[in-house]
């Protein structure tokens, strides 16, 4: 029985170790940090941080043969970016990496509260896509932390509580929006928090970089959601652009599956109400329809994977990993959203069903 329960922890010993052993080799010039170092450095200066020509000069600094890439978030980590960040660009990647780290191990409070198994909730925060983005040095550990605390308060009741978390989550709106609009319709005091939060964001981001940055972001964000150009790589995405692009098609028509994604789920959560299998599936369409979507987005779905099996996510991890050098990593991870909203479209009814 010892050695039954010792397993899991030598397998994630065994994970962090390859992990951390790759991830302290990779070249950080290539990752996506030089957009976030270069606008931490550009708002700790005093200037324009949001405006596209100031944060291309930085990040060429940094390596002149990389695609400049619009940083478009909004600016709620700007304080903990300018923090972490000076001239010495890889010093400056740990420090920022750390601190995404310590956010995506905060993951592991509401993950262990919808599980009720440690092991399950730390090989969770292993899911590749997740630490994929940490070496990438995206804020992806802010979106799955908020929406881990999403689903736990909503679970335990707490609607205005979840609805001020997914606010956190905000970094990538379009996310977070899909799962936000249709509380409208089944869960009004958690909508009211979302906005309440959000409302309350928009005035910290004003007062960190001012009307003109608001309009810098709204304009680098219509940029990119013309995906063209600026190492914004739409081919490379993991949901409906990423199909239309591999396939030669307009990535316009991505904005109306997103629309459509989202209606359905007003209308799922409004017949079926709230509980882990309408989640889910809202989740899933969230990462799949979303205009902009890469495989560290993709680590949202360690919350359709937590009820199937105690195994789910460390398998979900060996068949990204096994996939991802290979074209054939896109098929894969359309078939295992496709199989999660299966499996869970027939649990609509079963409600808030313990995990295994």
């Amino acid at each position: 029985m010892r050695k039954k329960n010792l397993l899991p922890w030598l397998v994630i010993a065994a994970q962090v170790f390859l992990y951390g052993h790759f991830w302290y080799g990779a070249d950080k010039t290539t990752t996506d940090f030089p957009a976030f170092h270069a606008t931490g450095l550009l708002w700790k200066s005093g200037e324009q941080a949001y405006d596209l020509e100031n944060q291309c000069r930085v990040e060429k600094q940094v390596n002149p043969a990389q695609p400049c890439l619009p940083f478009a978030h909004p600016p709620i980590l700007l304080p903990a970016m300018a923090l972490a960040s000076d001239s010495d660009f890889v010093a400056s990647y740990w420090r920022w990496t750390m601190l995404t780290t310590c956010i995506l191990c905060l993951c592991l409070i509401p993950i262990y509260f919808l599980s009720r198994d440690s092991a399950v909730a730390v090989q969770s925060i292993l899911f590749y896509p997740a630490i994929f983005g940490l070496w990438m040095g995206q804020d992806n550990a802010l979106v799955l932390l908020s929406v881990c605390l999403f689903v736990w308060l909503l679970k335990i009741n707490k609607d205005f509580l979840a609805g001020a978390a997914l606010a956190l989550g905000a970094v990538k709106p379009q996310l977070i929006l899909v799962l936000a609009i249709p509380l409208i319709f089944c869960r009004v005091k958690a909508f009211l928090g979302f906005v309440a939060a959000g409302l309350l964001l928009l005035l910290f981001s004003v007062l960190l970089i001012g009307i003109e940055g608001l309009k810098g972001i709204v304009s680098m964000m219509t940029l990119m959601s013309k995906i063209q150009g600026f190492g914004v790589w739409p081919e490379g995405m993991y949901n409906v652009t990423g199909i239309l692009a591999r396939s030669g098609l307009n990535h316009f028509w991505s904005w109306a599956v997103f629309v459509l994604a989202i209606v359905f789920i007003c209308i799922l959560w409004r017949r079926k109400g709230l509980n882990f299998a309408t989640i889910s599936i809202a989740i899933i369409l969230s990462v799949f329809t979303a205009p902009h979507v890469h495989l560290w987005d993709l680590s949202l779905l360690i919350i359709p994977l937590l009820p199937l099996h105690r195994l789910a996510p460390i398998v979900g991890s060996l068949i990204i990993i096994a996939t991802f050098p290979f074209p054939l990593t896109y098929t894969v991870a359309y078939a295992m959203m496709l199989t999660l909203a299966i499996l869970h479209y027939r649990r609509l009814d079963e409600g808030w069903p313990a995990t295994p």
